[in-house]
């Protein structure tokens, strides 16, 4: 069971389905933050402009990480792992895909970049040493 793949991306996240997963989140050499989700879940509710504000702060970095959702509901044939739980984010690692890491921490965009930076592969956790924080970026941007 798969969403047809997107022929266009509509918004900063990168939407995957089934039939892309692979290709994205297994089969290249970048890290990976996946978003299974459930589009009626109230909890995917809260998370989604979290998670958004998260892909854009990394979005100068895209050449070592993608930041993607798939709904769960509509792509039951993603490979292993599957998910008990909706919204669930795991990161593949570039140079570890076979070992996906599953995120705990509270969902805000801080913990996020604190996850990849603390799980990541070693050239994501170096390119991202100077990612500041989200109350820097938002005291950087009143300022202006």
């Amino acid at each position: 069971m798969s969403d047809p793949v997107p022929n266009t991306q509509e918004g900063p996240v990168t939407d995957i389905v089934a039939d892309s997963y692979n290709e994205v989140v297994l089969n290249n050499e970048k890290d990976v933050v996946v978003l299974f989700y459930s589009p009626i879940c109230q909890y995917f509710k809260a998370i989604a402009p979290i998670y958004s504000d998260f892909d854009k702060l990394l979005k100068p970095y895209a050449d070592r990480i993608t930041v993607a959702k798939i709904d769960a509901t509509s792509n039951g044939t993603c490979p292993p792992p599957l998910v008990s739980s909706v919204p669930t984010i795991r990161l593949s690692r570039s140079g570890s895909k076979n070992e996906l890491i599953t995120y705990g921490g509270n969902r805000t965009v801080d913990n996020l970049v604190k996850f990849v930076k603390g799980n990541g592969s070693q050239g994501l956790a170096e390119g991202l040493r100077n990612v500041k924080d989200r109350q820097t970026l938002e005291a950087l941007h009143d300022e202006l």
